[in-house]
């Protein structure tokens, strides 16, 4: 039996992809990132100020 490589299938099928795949695969998780910790600050920025009013 062959030696499998999962890092090197992986990297096979994303040499295997369009460019514009790449790019999307490339800047979505940042995006995703910035997008859920301005949500979260957002919402401890919110939480803080309820508790201050009371």
């Amino acid at each position: 039996m062959e030696n499998y490589s999962f890092w090197s299938d992986l990297f096979d099928t994303y040499q295997s992809f369009s460019d514009i795949v790449k790019i999307l695969w490339l800047i979505i998780p940042p995006i995703f990132i910035l997008v859920l910790s301005a949500i979260i600050l957002h919402y401890r920025l919110a939480n803080k100020q309820i508790k201050s009013d009371e």
